[in-house]
């Protein structure tokens, strides 16, 4: 997968990427703050987001991963040392493929991302199918609008023949 990782922590960012390497996955982008995390996404398409809950001093990652599954469809996971309910009831907010307490191991990350992988998958799945559903509804719209004319047009030539008819025997 392509991912994003948003983690101010440049010790953490190193560790994720040689893990991300190891496990087949790209990094295409690093950004330690929303803003950053928001433009890079934009610009790069990721397939999935790793964000930590708390960037700098505010709990900034969760707004950011909402931005992102709202306005650009990126889904993402939150890689964050941040495990209470009051924050885990915040990150749900936005939807997120995973939720990786930290310190792990990089074989809970391969879980967690084969995991979020899956969820991707189905995800552009369902996606797809609504894509076809929804051009099949078009047509089958253009289809009643055509009949509907043709059965007008139908009716009314029959009207005018019984009206030439009525006139012609009157």
């Amino acid at each position: 997968m392509r991912i994003v990782v948003v983690e101010d922590d440049e010790s953490l960012v190193e560790i994720l990427s040689a893990f991300l390497s190891e496990l087949g996955h790209k990094v295409v982008g690093v950004a330690d703050n929303r803003d950053k995390a928001l433009a890079l996404a934009e610009y790069s398409k990721p397939d999935l987001v790793l964000m930590d809950v708390k960037l700098g001093t505010s709990f900034d990652g969760v707004d950011a991963a909402l931005a992102l599954r709202e306005r650009l469809g990126i889904p993402s996971m939150f890689v964050t040392a941040y495990a209470d309910d009051k924050v885990v009831s915040q990150a749900e907010k936005s939807m997120p493929y995973g939720y990786l307490v930290k310190p792990f191991e990089r074989s809970e990350l391969d879980v967690a991302l084969k995991t979020a992988e899956k969820m991707i998958e189905v995800h552009l799945k369902i996606r797809a199918e609504e894509d076809t559903n929804r051009k099949n509804a078009e047509k089958l719209e253009l289809y009643r609008q055509s009949v509907l004319k043709a059965n007008y047009k139908f009716i009314n030539s029959k009207k005018q023949k019984l009206a030439a008819e009525l006139t012609r025997n009157v």
